[in-house]
């Protein structure tokens, strides 16, 4: 069964240490959820500063976890934020990111957890 995540940057980070892996997931799961739901509130309201900075700080835990289409889409959502989103694609890519996002999580509490 292939997974949306790969854990093993975060196992070499960990040094074999399941009990901080556990800790760092943990961590993911809260905080990119949350993460996710205020840039979605930012982008709403026309934050397009705030949005760029919630996109920016997610880029590392989808790097860690090797997410390569959140991490794709949240470096897009980052640079058209930074712009001010002209064209009005970060909530069409927001929309296409969440789900993903959902089954990851899913995925970690499954698996992980």
């Amino acid at each position: 069964e292939s997974k949306l995540y790969n854990t093993s940057k975060l196992e070499d980070f960990s040094v074999n240490n399941p009990a901080f892996l556990k800790k760092m997931l943990q961590l993911f799961v809260e905080e990119s959820s949350n993460a996710f739901r205020t840039l979605k509130t930012a982008v709403d309201s026309g934050d397009y500063t705030l949005a760029a900075e919630l996109a920016h700080k997610l880029k590392p835990s989808f790097d860690q976890l090797m997410i390569v289409p959140l991490l794709d889409g949240i470096k897009k959502v980052e640079s058209l934020a930074k712009q001010k989103d002209p064209e009005s694609l970060i909530p069409k890519l927001l929309a296409e990111l969440e789900p993903v996002l959902g089954q990851v999580i899913a995925e970690i509490r499954k698996n992980e957890l």
